[in-house]
């Protein structure tokens, strides 16, 4: 992935409109000199700027999975969703017209809450309708179908990218809104488990 579809020109207020947005699209971009398609930054600058999300996933784990307890786990799931989706959002809006840094923080902050309060929740009720000697496996199914799931997601995200301009501005948007799209559609079938009277 090259960092350099993050970067927006400050001064395409200035532009003429028909430039503008073909830099919005991901035509025209801004580089770093002698570092064209990237923002020049280090391995470790880039992996301490996704550091506040898995600080974030770590800390509030817990906490969500007690929310669980106290508000149920569909509730819970459709907040943290919502957030993933929120998340998500904001790197579609975002993207190429906005500083990274503030983008990554603004998304490493509600993918890093939402992240775990979704998964905790969807677990705990993945087996909370199982026996005990069945827990194990509904456990085990959960987590399978939720990877068989990231893949497919993944796939229809990559074939969007690439239809719509592939490494470029344009195209991570376009995967980006799928995601978005996916997201919400499971955080409503999400409040639509809310809805459902326990057995």
């Amino acid at each position: 992935m090259k960092w350099g579809v993050f970067l927006y020109d400050r001064d395409c207020g200035r532009h003429p409109e028909r430039e503008c947005r073909s830099a919005a699209r991901g035509d025209v971009r801004r580089t770093v000199p002698g570092r064209e398609g990237t923002l020049g930054w280090s391995p470790l600058q880039t992996a301490l700027s996704f550091l506040l999300g898995g600080l974030l996933t770590g800390t509030t784990a817990r906490y969500w999975a007690a929310a669980v307890t106290r508000f149920g786990a569909w509730p819970v799931a459709t907040a943290g969703l919502f957030l993933l989706a929120a998340g998500y959002a904001v790197w579609a809006v975002l993207i190429g017209r906005a500083e990274p840094l503030a983008v990554l923080l603004i998304q490493q902050v509600l993918g890093g809450v939402g992240f775990p309060a979704a998964y905790s929740a969807l677990n705990i009720a993945a087996v909370a309708g199982a026996g005990q000697e069945e827990q194990g496996l509904a456990s085990g199914l959960f987590n399978a179908s939720a990877q068989l799931g990231t893949s497919l997601i993944t796939a229809v995200t990559a074939t969007m990218l690439v239809a719509h301009g592939g490494a470029m501005v344009g195209g991570y948007r376009a995967g980006l809104w799928t995601v978005v799209a996916v997201s919400l559609a499971i955080t409503l079938l999400s409040a639509l488990g809310t809805r459902t009277p326990p057995p």
